[in-house]
Parts: structure tokens; C-alpha cells; sequence
């Protein structure tokens, strides 16, 4: 093939293929723009950096697209307008003819790999932070709108909202002010393990603080004649009503989610060797490790109570605690991260002792509730007592109380500290289970499971980019053929040949990746459906190419 023809087909291509990218790439940008334009609402200065930021990406992923068609539109009108005849009289064979879109589909190939690995995740993490930038217009707007909005595990009613701009809300900080607002906080029920309205925060207004953080949001408000509300409300327990509350600060997942699609190549192979990378895979190891902690030091009470009927508690900061259980009708039970003492005789014989030379609480019920603070060494104990005389001694006549609370910490034991050094394979089935069963075996499935499935959509990512790239090449091919075999000499006559085998590599790319992604255990067959678009679009250029170099 002479240089002539050469760059001749070349320009063409070229021609076809950059409009049609540009076409492809913006109506791919604005389709993108509809889901966050209609979940949070955007601002004019939000939409035009979304549709910068997705022009990368979009442009990326239309090459593929725009090779096929212009390779279909241009060797479907050399073959119309018989230029291809007079090639092949002159000597020149249909694989000679296909070798400018080759060409086109190795550099695209190539530039494609490059802009997948490093450019796109880059943009597409810059596609989200713009449109989570103001998480305080995404308050107000949603109120606006709805009068609601979910910051999982809270909803947030309220009949209006306004952001504070100017003081008071600077340093990182955004705040929200709102009208009649209610914060309902959604917890697993203990039995179902289904979300459900667990407790209730009212009042008149309400000045909500937004603080950013790398990994989370920190919430916390002011309530104006605010009312707390049990899910219990016919016990009575925690109803009243107060002038101002304070609700939180509460430590919430950032609405920026970890996801494969936003690492490049560097650190996808990081997290792969080492999983405590990924923030989702911390954030359950972290759970279990306290899961364990706070299970060991309760099983450690029971088991002394039992022996010794006494056990003290020391904050480390001159403060002793004693816990003495008197008498022999005394019963003990522990759920998760709790300990419950019950006295079934009619004395008052559980004893809690607060130093030397006090009198002690009397109660006939104790709850213990343990909570591990692996950041600050502690363990935060808290003594919930019913049916209690607080500070008397037995002589005492004083009115029992019905219920009453002694919070207080203490330094985390050294064989509980150890645990935190755990690694996170040690939970994913290389330790016996029976060290292991003071965790819940719901969280352990859960960690296995993310595991599983982050190391299984990191595969499927990096074979997905590849097999994507790949096909820049493939398609090239397969759409020569295809304007060779059908004399395609319009646009519409290319569109409509080339969408097929460019829909099914897509589509089949996206597929095996959400498959392997799902479900880990089908990591063969979803990489065989990431691969099998490229294969079948290669075999039919393959098989259309070798029938026309036979004729």
C-alpha cells in the first residue's frame, strides 16, 4: 500500500473518528449529569465543573465507539464508490486496505490503556467531590424539595432550611439552619436485624454543623426547644423536654464512597497486596477488634463475680470502682457488649463502691455496658442500676429510685491492647474459630465477604481497562469488514451495522464486571463475559475478513 492511499484512508478516519468522539463524549457528559441533578440538585457553577471533569472520562470511553463507526463509514464508502475495487485491481489485498485503521485502532489502543489507568479515575473522583462540595446545599435543597433527606443512619425532616454564610461557618465547617426540624436515627432491630426508627430528636429550630473530614462527616446541632423521644416512648425513659439540646457531634460515612473506579493502577495494586488500605476493610476491622475487646473484658467479670463475688475497677487516675454481688440467689447474663446482674431476693444485694469510706449504691438489677476506645487506651464503663438506693447503706431509709447511672473509664488492659495488632487475614479464616467467637459471626462473614469482594472487583477492574483498551483495536477490525462486506456509503447505514458488536463488547464488559463484583465466587465466568465481547467482535472481523480475501 503506497503512502498516498495510505494517509488518504488515514485523514478520513481521522475526520470521522473525531467527530463522532466529540458527539459521543458530550451527550455522554450531560447523561451523566442527570442522576446527581435530580438526587441533590446542582448550581450553575457545580454543572459546568461536573461537565468539565466528565469530558475526560467521556471522551475515554467513546473511542472505542467512534473507531467502529468511522472505520465502518469510511470502508463503506470506498466499497460504494468502487474506490476499493480499483484498489484490489491495482494489487492491493483487503488486509493491505484495512492496515490505516490498524493503525488507528494501536494508537487508540494504547492511548485509551493510558487514559484508564491514570486519567479517568482521577476525574471521575473530581466528578464526585464536585457534586458533594456543598453538602449544606444538598441539605437545603433536598429540604426544599422533600422536606427530608437520609445522612444514613439518620433522617432529617424539616418544613425549611438556610445555609449560614459569613461567621460561624468557616474552617471547613458548613451550617444549616433549620425550621421545625425532626432527626430520626434508624438502628437494627436486635431481633430482625432490620432498620427501624430507633430514637427521636424535635424541635423548633435547629442549627446543624457540617464538618468535613478525610473519610467522614462529623454532625452535630443545636435544638432549640428541642424533645428526645425513645422508640419505647410508653416506658417513659429519656422524654423531656429542654430548652436547648445538643445532638451529636455523630461521626457519619462520607457520601463519597470508596470505590474501584476512582484508584489508578498504583493504587489498586496497593490495596490488592495489602487490604488495610481500603477504608471499608479498616472500618470492619476496627468493629470486630472492639467486638472482641469489649466481649473478653465482659466474660472476664462474669467469670470473677462468679468466683469471687467482688471485682474492683481502677480508672488510673486515683478513682476505684468495687462491684460486690452478695448472696446466693444472684443470676448473670451478658449480650454482646453488656453484662446484667439480677438479685431475685428481696434485699438489695448488689453493691457498687465508689472509693473508701462512702456508702455504697444499693440496686437489685445492675447493667454493665462496656464500650473499647482503642484510640484513647480506654474502656468506657457505664452502670446502669434499678431499683436503687444511691450513696445508703442498708440501715438507711431512704426512697429507692427507679433507676440510675454511674458512667466512668479505664485503661484498656495490656492482653486487650494486644488485640488491635491483629491483621485483618487472621479474621479471614487463618485463626481457629474458637479464638475467635467473642466477635459477632455476623461481623467476621461481613469482613470475609468484603474481602472477598474487594479483591475480586480489583481484579475485575484491572481486566475490565484492559479488555476495554483492547477492544479500541478489535472493533477497528471488525468494522473494516463490515464496511467492506455491506458497502455502508451513509451514516445512518454505518450506525446502524456498527452499534451491535460495540453495544455487545460494552455490554459484556460492564456485565462481568458487576459479576465479579456481586458475587466473588463467579470471578471465572464474570472475567470470561469481560473478555467474551472482545473474542466474538475478533472472530466475526476475522471470519468477514478472510471471506473477502477468498473472493
Amino acid at each position: 500500500m503506497s503512502p498516498t492511499l495510505f494517509w488518504y484512508v488515514l485523514r478520513d478516519l481521522l475526520r470521522i473518528f473525531v467527530l463522532s468522539s466529540l458527539t459521543l463524549a458530550g451527550i455522554m457528559s450531560f447523561c451523566g449529569l442527570l442522576k446527581p441533578l435530580t438526587e441533590y440538585g446542582l448550581s450553575g457553577g457545580q454543572i459546568v465543573r461536573m461537565l468539565a471533569y466528565f469530558m475526560p472520562a467521556t471522551q475515554t470511553y467513546s473511542l472505542p465507539v467512534a473507531a467502529l463507526f468511522a472505520t465502518t463509514f469510511v470502508y463503506g464508502r470506498l466499497a460504494a464508490d468502487n474506490e476499493l475495487n480499483a484498489c484490489r485491481a491495482s494489487g492491493i489485498s483487503y488486509l493491505g486496505m484495512a492496515m490505516p485503521a490498524m493503525v488507528l485502532g494501536l494508537v487508540l489502543a494504547g492511548v485509551s490503556l493510558a487514559c484508564l489507568w491514570y486519567v479517568v479515575p482521577r476525574y471521575t473522583l473530581k466528578v464526585e467531590q464536585a457534586a458533594f462540595q456543598s453538602l449544606a446545599e444538598i441539605v437545603r435543597r433536598n429540604i426544599e424539595r422533600s422536606h427530608q433527606i437520609q445522612i444514613r443512619p439518620y433522617s432529617i425532616y424539616a418544613e425549611s432550611a438556610q445555609v449560614q454564610r459569613g461567621e460561624g461557618a468557616g474552617g471547613g465547617e458548613e451550617v444549616v439552619l433549620l425550621r421545625h426540624a425532626v432527626f430520626c436515627m434508624m438502628k437494627p432491630d436486635p431481633r430482625t436485624r432490620v432498620p427501624v426508627p430507633w430514637d427521636f430528636y424535635t424541635a423548633r429550630a435547629a442549627r446543624v454543623t457540617l464538618r468535613h473530614a478525610e473519610d467522614q462527616v462529623q454532625v452535630s446541632a443545636v435544638l432549640e426547644g428541642g424533645v428526645k423521644l425513645p422508640r419505647d416512648v410508653l416506658e417513659g425513659d429519656g422524654i423531656g423536654g429542654v430548652e436547648m439540646l445538643q445532638f451529636g457531634p455523630v461521626a457519619l460515612e462520607s457520601p463519597i464512597r470508596e470505590n474501584t473506579k476512582f484508584m489508578d493502577l498504583r493504587q489498586l495494586r496497593r490495596i490488592h497486596a495489602d487490604p488495610m488500605r481500603s477504608r471499608r476493610i479498616r472500618e470492619l476491622h476496627a468493629d470486630i477488634t472492639r467486638q472482641e475487646q469489649e466481649g473478653r473484658f465482659i466474660t472476664g467479670v462474669i467469670q470473677t463475680l462468679r468466683q469471687r463475688r467482688l471485682i474492683s475497677f481502677d480508672d488510673g487516675r486515683g478513682q476505684m470502682w468495687t462491684l460486690e454481688v452478695g448472696g446466693r440467689n444472684v443470676s448473670f447474663g451478658r449480650l454482646a457488649s453488656s453484662m446484667r446482674v439480677i438479685a431475685t431476693g428481696e434485699a438489695r444485694s448488689i453493691q457498687l463502691f465508689r472509693g473508701e469510706g462512702r456508702p455504697p449504691d444499693l440496686a437489685r438489677q445492675l447493667t454493665l455496658l462496656v464500650q473499647a476506645d482503642p484510640g484513647a487506651g480506654r474502656m468506657r464503663l457505664a452502670f446502669d442500676m434499678e431499683d436503687v438506693i444511691v450513696g445508703a447503706s442498708e440501715g438507711q431509709t431512704q426512697s429507692a429510685q427507679r433507676s440510675f447511672s454511674r458512667p466512668f473509664s479505664i485503661a484498656m488492659p495490656a492482653e486487650l491492647r494486644h488485640i488491635e495488632q491483629r491483621p485483618v487475614q487472621w479474621y479471614a479464616g487463618q485463626a481457629p474459630a474458637a479464638e475467635r467467637h467473642f466477635a459477632e459471626p455476623r461481623a467476621i462473614a461481613e469482613l470475609q465477604r468484603r474481602l472477598h469482594r474487594l479483591r475480586s472487583g480489583i481484579i475485575a477492574e484491572i481486566h475490565g481497562r484492559c479488555s476495554f483498551a483492547v477492544s479500541c483495536l478489535i472493533l477497528v477490525v471488525a468494522g473494516c469488514a463490515l464496511g467492506m462486506m455491506f458497502r455502508t456509503g451513509n451514516y445512518l447505514g454505518a450506525f446502524a451495522i456498527s452499534v451491535a458488536p460495540a453495544l455487545l463488547s460494552i455490554a459484556l464488559i460492564v456485565t462481568g464486571q458487576h459479576v465479579c463484583e456481586n458475587d466473588p465466587r463467579n470471578l471465572g465466568l464474570g472475567l470470561g463475559l469481560i473478555w467474551g465481547g472482545n473474542a466474538a467482535a475478533l472472530a466475526l472481523g476475522g471470519v468477514l475478513l478472510g471471506r473477502l480475501q477468498r473472493q
